[in-house]
């Protein structure tokens, strides 16, 4: 009897999530260039948004989206650490700058509706930091700020283009160069066997000397995928790598490397992937890349470009890869699952794990951020077919099995500290009827999905009691 209600419970979960979407899931991390203890991870899906740590990864606390605003409805195409603490975030139609501690956040005006895809520290003064906007119909250019106001200064000339990646790399005797890759235009082509002609995004390679007032351009030649400039070797600056991203599920993506700023025709083989999760160069010039597909999952490097590839692991999935030079750190991100790898061997040390959140992010005088996040996270995050056990869902749960202390919720309820709940073991009790049945206090869905999370947590509950002492 109780294999049978587990299994019907099981069934009925699986069933739930149809609907459910994607899983939320670890896609990019920025660290802080003066104090690397602070950290930012942008998760993707289930409305998106941040976790943030004060700590060196030790602990992180969580901001959807819909707390910095309701009409974020998508995760962050960049995020940027500043020296003091602050934090910049990209997306599709704006800026958001927010304050130490991930508060305070506010649009930018100076970035009204346009798309901000990277962000670069400048090589030798780590309080100033550079954007590029990427919005079809206007000029686009690069932007620099520094960490003492939230104003945004044009640097060099602006340009009817379209720019996705952004390098800013030192040359020496104080002087930086600049790359971006960017889509100027089409290519027309013809297909071999209909004949029939399209055309293709004409993909280039963008480099300046002079702080971006001239810029040199190389043609990257044909491509089918999507071309990014994602890295320059720290110890040869005119050595670049390129990753020509598809969208096809079964077509790989692949890294080239030139030895002369991306000169046309200057393009050689690298490596190739399923799906690029990250990359990054160390700042002896050793290069990693990792592989995202769960059929192919592997973590690469690279001794120096020019040498071939070595899989250091297949354990794991890379969804990002970011090195951290002041205390020579790998930093890896696994989808839910954020730590470091060893350079030598790829083994994994676990940091966080996403569904073991314990707080939120919580600024002195704002709104609860548990209250503010409510219809997001019962909707994806803390749902029955995502992540019901996680401590920051213990805010949410109606279901703790009697005598357990009150919830987040109560102490919202009874003016306590609502926006951090309080860490609770995940062996207890009061986690295992997960926090989707919170959809009483207002969060939206469906009654199909009520009926089934109702059933199969009873039904879970009724094998747990079936159990001999």
């Amino acid at each position: 009897m109780r294999s049978l209600l587990y299994a019907l419970a099981f069934t009925l979960v699986l069933h739930s999530s149809a609907s459910a979407g994607p899983v939320e899931s670890l896609q990019a991390l920025a660290i802080n260039p003066v104090d690397p203890s602070t950290l930012g991870l942008v998760y993707k899906d289930g409305g998106g948004g941040l976790f943030v740590s004060e700590d060196a990864g030790k602990s992180f606390r969580l901001l959807c989206n819909s707390a910095i605003d309701p009409s974020i409805m998508r995760a962050a195409s960049a995020l940027f650490v500043r020296s003091d603490g602050s934090l910049l975030m990209g997306l599709f139609d704006g800026l958001w700058q927010g304050g130490k501690g991930a508060c305070g956040f506010a649009k930018s005006q100076s970035f009204d509706q346009l798309w901000l895809d990277d962000f670069a520290v400048d090589p030798y003064d780590p309080n100033r930091v550079y954007t590029i906007t990427s919005t079809g119909g206007v000029q686009n250019g690069v932007y620099a700020n520094d960490v003492t106001s939230n104003a945004w200064t044009k640097v060099g000339a602006q340009d009817a283009i379209l720019l996705n990646r952004l390098h800013v790399v030192a040359t020496g005797a104080g002087k930086r160069r600049i790359y971006e890759s960017a889509v100027r235009g089409t290519i027309d082509t013809t297909d071999p066997v209909s004949g029939q002609t399209s055309s293709l995004p004409r993909y280039v390679v963008r480099v300046s000397n002079d702080d971006g007032q001239s810029w040199t351009e190389h043609d990257f030649g044909r491509t089918d995928g999507s071309m990014r400039l994602i890295g320059v070797d720290p110890q040869h600056p005119d050595h670049i790598v390129a990753a020509v991203l598809r969208d096809a599920d079964q077509e790989q993506d692949d890294l080239s490397w030139s030895d002369s700023q991306g000169s046309a025709g200057s393009f050689r083989p690298l490596g190739q992937v399923m799906q690029l999760g990250g990359a990054t160069f160390t700042p002896d010039g050793r290069f990693f890349y990792g592989d995202h597909d769960s059929a192919n999952q592997a973590l690469y490097a690279v001794a120096k470009l020019g040498d071939a590839p070595k899989q250091l692991s297949t354990k794991y999935q890379v969804s990002c890869l970011q090195y951290e030079p002041k205390n020579q750190l790998l930093y890896l991100c696994q989808d839910r699952l954020f730590g470091t790898a060893d350079p030598e061997s790829g083994e994994f040390k676990l940091l966080f794990d996403i569904t073991k959140t314990e707080h939120f992010v919580q600024c002195p005088g704002a709104a609860s951020t548990e209250n503010l996040c409510q219809a997001q996270l019962l909707s994806a995050f803390c749902g029955i077919t995502h992540y019901p056990d996680a401590p920051v869902c213990a805010g949410y749960n109606l279901l703790a099995d009697a005598g357990t202390t009150g919830s987040a919720g109560a102490s919202a309820a009874n003016g306590g500290d609502a926006g951090t709940p309080k860490a609770t073991p995940t062996s207890s009790a009061k986690h295992s009827g997960g926090c989707s049945l919170a959809q009483a206090r207002g969060a939206p869905t469906s009654s199909f999905g009520v009926g089934l999370a109702l059933i199969s947590l009873l039904l879970l509950r009724l094998a747990r009691r079936a159990r001999p002492p």
